[in-house]
C-alpha cells in the first residue's frame, strides 16, 4: 500500500517539477447555474479566468464574456433549456427563470441538430456548448445530450398529438 502511495507521490512531483508548467485542468460550466450566480461570484469568476468585465455592460453580458472566455480555454460549458423555434433555419434555447426572454448569453441550436432529433418547440433540451462559427452571431449547441429529461439515444419522437388514436369509455362515468 505505501508503495503506491510513494509511486503516485513521485509521479506527482514530475508532473509538478519546477520549471514545468502544472498540468491545465480545464473547469466546466453550466449557463444556467451561472445565471444564479450573484454578481460578486461572477466578478470573482472572472478574475480566476484572468477576465475584465466592463462596468457599463449587463450582467447577462458577463456571464457570455465568462461563458467565451472559458470556452476559448477550453472548458466544458453546457446548457439546458427550452427550444423556441425562432425561424425555419434555427431555433433557440430560452429559461424559464428568466421568462423565456431574448438574452445575449442564449444557446442557438442549429437545423442539423433539430433535423437530427425531430425536435418540436416547448421541448426540453440540454447540451454542451461551442463557440459561434465564422457567420453565426450567437453561442451554438454542439451535442443534445438530453431531451425531456432522457439522454439523447434512448429519447424516441412521442406521436404527434392529432394522429393518436382515441379511446372511449369502458364503462359508465358517473359525474354526480
Amino acid at each position: 500500500m505505501d508503495e503506491k502511495v510513494e509511486a503516485l507521490a513521485s509521479s506527482e512531483d514530475i508532473a509538478h517539477a519546477p520549471g514545468s508548467t502544472p498540468p491545465v485542468t480545464a473547469r466546466s460550466f453550466d449557463i444556467n447555474e451561472l445565471q444564479a450566480f450573484p454578481e460578486k461570484k461572477l466578478k470573482a469568476l472572472a478574475r480566476d479566468l484572468d477576465l475584465y468585465l466592463h462596468p457599463a455592460r449587463s450582467r447577462h453580458q458577463h456571464i457570455l464574456d465568462i461563458v467565451r472566455a472559458s470556452l476559448g480555454g477550453g472548458a466544458t460549458v453546457t446548457a439546458e433549456g427550452f427550444l423556441d423555434q425562432v425561424s425555419d433555419s434555427f431555433a433557440m434555447l430560452r429559461w424559464p427563470k428568466l421568462n423565456f426572454l431574448p438574452l445575449p448569453e442564449d444557446v442557438s441550436v442549429p437545423r442539423a441538430l433539430n433535423e437530427q432529433y425531430q425536435l418540436r418547440p416547448g421541448q426540453k433540451i440540454a447540451g454542451t456548448v461551442r463557440l459561434p462559427g465564422q457567420r453565426e452571431k450567437f453561442l451554438s449547441l454542439n451535442e443534445v445530450t438530453s431531451i425531456e429529461g432522457q439522454p439523447a439515444q434512448e429519447w424516441m419522437q412521442p406521436t404527434h398529438f392529432d394522429k393518436l388514436t382515441p379511446q372511449f369509455p369502458q364503462g359508465r362515468i358517473i359525474l354526480e
